[in-house]
């Protein structure tokens, strides 16, 4: 299972870093993979190239709030693209690419649950605009 880093983890890589210790040590002893160290160091160092553990946390935060896969479906896209579903006969991924391409994003996953809700009666958003 996925777990990100603590700040607690991240301490201890700062520690270690600092006493010159091997990335793979260093992985072994915080109890994560050296490819999570590694993208560890290379996301939440400074531009100068140091790894501060405060800034790192600080840094992965920002990173956190900034992600959308929590984010609100806009019914006006999800309308388009189930309209286009109908009346152009495009697989969700076609409508996908196609409305990314114009700065309207949806994915095809998105396409199919309302397909899926559809055809057993589930929940779904209106399709009037």
């Amino acid at each position: 299972m996925y777990r990100q880093l603590t700040s607690e983890q991240r301490s201890q890589i700062f520690v270690l870093f600092q006493k010159k210790t091997s990335r793979k040590e260093i992985a072994l002893l915080v109890g994560c993979s050296l490819s999570t160290l590694s993208r560890e160091l290379k996301r939440n160092s400074t531009d100068q190239g140091n790894y501060l553990y405060d800034k790192a946390h600080q840094k992965a935060l920002e990173r956190r709030k900034r992600t959308t896969s929590n984010r609100a479906e806009d019914p006006a896209i999800v309308w388009e693209a189930l309209d286009l579903l109908k009346e152009e006969d495009w697989s969700p991924q076609q409508i996908s690419a196609d409305m990314k391409s114009y700065g309207k994003h949806i994915s095809h996953e998105l396409i199919y649950r309302h397909i899926r809700a559809e055809l057993t009666g589930g929940t779904r958003i209106p399709l009037s605009p």
